[in-house]
């Protein structure tokens, strides 16, 4: 996925010996997902713009645009199924746990649960 949104922006051949000028910077797709990465953490453009160095009026561009929005979209996404991962087998290990303990019995606890009485036990008392 290219982070641009006009055909002609991602068509065009970049200048690499071209000295980069503040008002007509290009910026790579990794310095981009960075600041798109670097604003969820961070929460604040103005922190986002100073730490990488990038204009804050060009992440406010950025932002605004539909790349961005599928950018985070992607990343919050990834997040969830991460932490559904996690979670899965957090439950698989509490239900072995449980699962032992029913069948096998409590080891921490000192105490029968069953206990077979003969019968001539009880009728002799």
């Amino acid at each position: 996925m290219a982070l641009t949104d006009t055909e002609g922006e991602k068509n065009r051949k970049r200048n690499v010996n071209r000295a980069l000028s503040h008002t007509k910077a290009r910026w790579s797709d990794k310095q981009k997902l960075e600041a798109v990465n670097t604003y969820l953490v961070l929460g604040n453009l103005a922190q986002t713009a100073r730490l990488l160095n990038i204009p804050e009026v060009t992440l406010k561009v950025w932002k605004a645009s539909a790349w961005w929005k599928e950018v985070v979209e992607d990343i919050k996404m990834q997040d969830r199924i991460e932490l559904s991962n996690k979670m899965k087998k957090i439950v698989a290990a509490a239900h072995q746990v449980v699962e032992n303990r029913l069948t096998q019995g409590d080891p921490y606890v000192n105490l029968i649960i069953k206990s077979i009485i003969n019968a001539a036990f009880t009728i002799n008392r």
